[in-house]
């Protein structure tokens, strides 16, 4: 009975390395095909210079700057 509840709490501890292990594994696989991508797109992204920086103070009291 003791060799039996031995090898039950061996295997239950093996289980649970291969389930942590199997979320690890799951973890990056997701982390790698939605993060990577968007984070890639983010750092490669060129922005120009604004349009509203070539305007006077008089037109920013007046209109401001719209993102149209």
């Amino acid at each position: 009975m003791d060799t039996l509840k031995a090898a039950a709490l061996i295997a239950t501890f093996i289980g649970f390395l291969t389930i942590f292990a199997m979320w690890v594994s799951l973890w990056d696989n997701v982390w790698r095909v939605s993060v990577e991508p968007t984070k890639v797109s983010i750092y490669s992204a060129r922005i120009g210079p604004s349009h509203c920086l070539s305007h006077s103070w008089s037109w920013w009291w007046t209109e401001g700057c719209k993102l149209t």
